[in-house]
């Protein structure tokens, strides 16, 4: 770029300063408005919202299909990405997010029960909070206390199915709501 640009260049930003310092103009912003900065972010949110949607979705109809544990094993961990990426930018106290997480939460547990049924280690899995986010296995959870923790576990390891059902509710609200 010829120097008599330059020049010409440095002396216009050198006048901009001059006249916003003299108007009380600290800064000087770029791009878009700030209102439209904001309309921007939500569409963002709601694209993630329906791409975790959409991935929770596709579990659901993997699961449905029939699938094995390494398989599902492998799906959650793309689900719960796409969940965790909209989770991150999301307000945490909306119904959406509170749902989101309790969904991929249910399907964690579900991996956690499945998994126990393998190994057959029975007593993993009885006392993970995330039970409670399901009321029909709590339930039985809390029914059976008195039984040892062999049999609680293997009632909980074979509660899968109810897992994936509530996970599946919380997918019907998620629905209704975006």
């Amino acid at each position: 770029m010829p120097k008599r640009y330059i020049a010409l260049i440095s002396a216009g930003m050198f006048v901009a300063a001059f006249i916003g310092y003299v108007a009380g103009i600290s800064s000087v912003r770029y791009g878009l408005p700030p209102s439209r900065i904001g309309s921007i972010s939500t569409l963002t949110q709601n694209q993630q919202a329906r791409d975790a949607l959409r991935s929770l979705k596709d579990l659901r109809a993997a699961v449905s299909g029939g699938i094995t544990f390494t398989e599902y094993s492998k799906r959650l961990v793309d689900t719960r990405i796409a969940v965790d990426h909209y989770l991150e930018a999301a307000p945490p106290t909306s119904e959406v997010t509170i749902l989101m997480k309790e969904a991929v939460d249910l399907y964690s547990v579900a991996s956690s029960a499945w998994s126990d049924q393998i190994t057959q280690n029975w007593g993993k899995v009885v006392n993970d909070p995330r039970i409670d986010l399901c009321p029909e296995v709590s339930v039985k959870r809390d029914r059976n206390q008195a039984k040892p923790l062999t049999q609680r576990g293997i009632e909980i390891a074979f509660a899968v199915q109810l897992f994936w059902a509530c996970a599946d509710d919380r997918l019907a609200k998620i629905e209704q709501r975006l």
